[in-house]
């Protein structure tokens, strides 16, 4: 029974069942006529995020070994594609990384982290910045610097070794003008037939990376400042950023957090499930954009357009559907999704407490 229903998985992974996949003015892209932030984002597929105001960087999570279901994790096992993750870098034309932020300790966040850590701590790239700090929980830093002391650091004199740094619910780091704050929030729940699914998909090698983890989500704002828009009389300042990787947040999760652009995880998310999902994040946090995130079948790489996994099993349309549905009702709110490798610079918003400008003068 269980070898029949690895083969139809298998077949519906890689035939043509349907998917989803934007449509081409579904796309965010930079809007020359607005007041823009100093911040810009690129994305890379999954929860992958680069974060920069020109001078201090953010990668989020940072996994790129996207191998085909089953066969090739079968012949390669669960270790991360360094030729691949190079690849992929030199494609993003990031120079440096000041923070490696990682949400929990799964393959699809981690993997890669000691090689992405190994590809930006050489001393030639470093020069007078210093090393990446790596956050995360205490399982992810665990694994990760594990890796590296097996593998990275081993192989080249000439890398310099990170700096670690246990995330705690609440706690705000500083990276050059960002500031981050931590969030504990649940990971998207997984019913027996997904965790099968995904054992499959991974050839059963999966068990390294815990299932039960401590995941974060990160409130991340910047200290520059605002900007007085003649136009609006208003002054304008720079986005609050809301990364929510994994698609389970609980009422009260969020309480008292404000964020004007939301990148929101809709893996394995329930179409059942999206009013409750957007009521305790997008509405909560009183969001101006929404921008979905962890939809894409990361099982194919990133050298093709971006596709969810079948409909029929994951119902990511469906989803998809219904957060549309839910922006038309909240005036202010608009969805877009993020094209990849490229940088979109997101806007500035009305500061609530800002300055008027019969005060301004």
């Amino acid at each position: 029974m269980i070898k029949i229903l690895s083969i139809v998985l298998l077949i519906l992974i890689n035939s043509g069942c349907a998917v989803f996949s934007p449509d081409k003015g579904d796309y965010l892209q930079t809007d020359v006529t607005r007041t823009n932030s100093d911040i810009s984002v690129q994305f890379m597929g999954v929860s992958n995020l680069s974060i920069t105001d020109g001078d201090s960087t953010i990668l989020l999570d940072g996994f790129f070994t996207r191998r085909s279901a089953l066969f090739s994790y079968c012949k390669h096992g669960m270790n991360s594609d360094e030729s691949a993750v190079g690849h992929y870098i030199e494609k993003t034309q990031i120079p440096h990384i000041d923070a490696l932020l990682t949400s929990h300790a799964h393959f699809d966040h981690i993997l890669d982290s000691s090689t992405v850590l190994k590809i930006f701590n050489t001393q030639d790239r470093l020069k007078h910045r210093v090393p990446t700090t790596v956050y995360g929980s205490e399982e992810s830093i665990s694994f990760i610097r594990n890796q590296w002391e097996e593998n990275a650091i081993k192989s080249d004199t000439n890398l310099v070794t990170p700096l670690f740094e246990k995330l705690k619910n609440g706690n705000r780091y500083t990276v050059g003008n960002f500031q981050i704050q931590a969030l504990e929030t649940p990971h998207v729940r997984k019913n027996g037939a997904k965790m099968f699914g995904e054992n499959l998909f991974t050839c059963f090698r999966g068990g390294n990376f815990k299932k039960e983890t401590p995941n974060f989500s990160f409130l991340i704002s910047t200290k520059s400042q605002n900007k007085f828009n003649n136009d609006t009389n208003q002054s304008l300042r720079q986005p609050k950023i809301l990364v929510i990787p994994s698609a389970n947040i609980r009422k009260g999760d969020l309480e008292g957090v404000n964020a004007d652009v939301v990148f929101l995880g809709i893996g394995l998310l329930k179409p059942e499930d999206v009013q409750d999902y957007w009521d305790n994040t997008v509405k909560v946090v009183n969001a101006k954009l929404v921008i979905p995130i962890h939809w894409d079948n990361f099982y194919k790489p990133l050298t093709k357009r971006l596709t969810s996994g079948p409909n029929l099993l994951l119902h990511t349309d469906r989803v998809v559907a219904k957060l549309y549905k839910l922006a038309e009702r909240k005036l202010g709110t608009d969805i877009a999704f993020m094209p990849i490798f490229e940088y979109v610079t997101l806007p500035r918003y009305e500061d609530q407490y800002g300055i008027t400008k019969s005060t301004h003068q």
